[in-house]
């Protein structure tokens, strides 16, 4: 929405909640990883990507696995799909 009041506009933004439990479980795999790698109030450097890993095998029914070697260009558009 916009207004216009005399020579300024004021704009609104309206902020939807998002409902975790209706996102996929690699989505919600791929989200917690990315909370993880940026958040400041982590115990160690570094982040276990395991949960992600299994996730995209079972969402891909094994097409994308640990030991199977795969295109990144078909990885990244099959994620993005």
């Amino acid at each position: 929405d916009n207004t216009h009041n005399d020579d300024t506009t004021t704009t609104t933004t309206t902020i939807h909640k998002i409902d975790p439990t209706k996102f996929s479980h690699l989505a919600q795999c791929f989200g917690d990883l990315l909370r993880k790698m940026w958040s400041n109030k982590r115990f160690k450097s570094t982040v276990d990507p395991h949960m992600l890993v299994h996730a995209v095998s079972v969402a891909s029914h094994g097409r994308f696995t640990i030991g199977r070697q795969a295109e990144a260009g078909e990885f990244i558009a099959w994620l993005l799909h």
